[in-house]
C-alpha cells in the first residue's frame, strides 16, 4: 500500500506543479491556439488526472479495509 500513497503522492506533485507551470505559460501565451489547446486537451488532461488521483484513493481505502478485516 505504501507504493500506492508514493505514487499517488508523485501524481498530486506532478499534477500541482504542471499546472501551476500552465498558468505561467498562459501568462504569455494568449492566442486562439493557446485555448485551442486548453479546451481540447489541458482540460481533459487535467480532469481525468485528478479523477485517477480519486481512484487511487478509493482503491488505498479499500485495501486498507481489506487489511483490517482480513487477519
Amino acid at each position: 500500500m505504501n507504493s500506492l500513497a508514493a505514487s499517488k503522492e508523485q501524481l498530486t506533485d506532478s499534477l500541482r506543479q504542471l499546472s501551476s507551470n500552465w498558468e505561467s505559460a498562459k501568462g504569455v501565451w494568449n492566442d486562439a491556439a493557446r485555448e485551442d489547446f486548453e479546451k481540447n486537451y489541458w482540460q481533459e488532461f487535467e480532469s481525468s488526472t485528478v479523477a485517477s488521483i480519486g481512484k487511487l484513493e478509493g482503491l488505498m481505502e479499500t485495501l486498507a479495509q481489506a487489511e483490517r478485516v482480513m487477519p
